[in-house]
């Protein structure tokens, strides 16, 4: 059974089924969720939200636990591959690296923040094979990173809203 989960209406996540109507709802946000995205090898949904909080709830919607971004919204967010972190965005300008325990995918054993954009940041997406991450900010700076958060390149742009996953040869 696949799951797809949407986000924003009424600060919540709704999880459907593939083949069949709403199969629940999570509204434990206070404020809108911006994005959403999957642990790759657990059943666990993590949730970026306006309210300053990632929410990682499982597929039958109920939470699992809360983590507290920083004094600002968590705008985009994405897994590493093999679920080992995950990056996410904040209307500050913020970066967060969290590194998950792998013996606990809902704890946190480190959190690194990265300072280098100059306004919010919109979207994050991992490479394939995970040895990089790109955030694009409203700075119109797209940036690449590597799984440590070491800038590596920045890339100038018109409008820098990251649609697609950065590939590494």
């Amino acid at each position: 059974m696949v799951t797809t989960a949407t986000a924003g209406e009424r600060h919540g996540v709704k999880l459907w089924r593939s083949l069949n109507p709403l199969l629940t709802r999570f509204s434990e946000h206070r404020a809108a969720v911006i994005d959403v995205t999957y642990h790759p090898t657990e059943n666990i949904i993590a949730t970026a939200s306006d309210d300053r909080t990632i929410k990682l709830i499982n597929r039958q919607g109920k939470l699992l636990t809360t983590w507290k971004g920083k004094q600002t919204g968590v705008l985009g967010l994405d897994y590493h591959p093999n679920g080992s972190s995950l990056v996410s965005g904040h209307n500050d300008g913020t970066v967060r690296l969290w590194e998950i325990s792998t013996t606990e995918p809902t704890k946190i054993v480190k959190v690194t923040t990265l300072t280098d954009h100059d306004a919010l940041v919109w979207r994050i997406a991992y490479s394939p094979n995970g040895s990089v991450f790109a955030t694009a900010s409203e700075d119109n700076t797209v940036k690449i990173w590597d799984r440590q958060g070491k800038l590596l390149r920045v890339m100038r742009m018109e409008f820098a809203m990251l649609l697609l996953v950065p590939t590494v040869s």
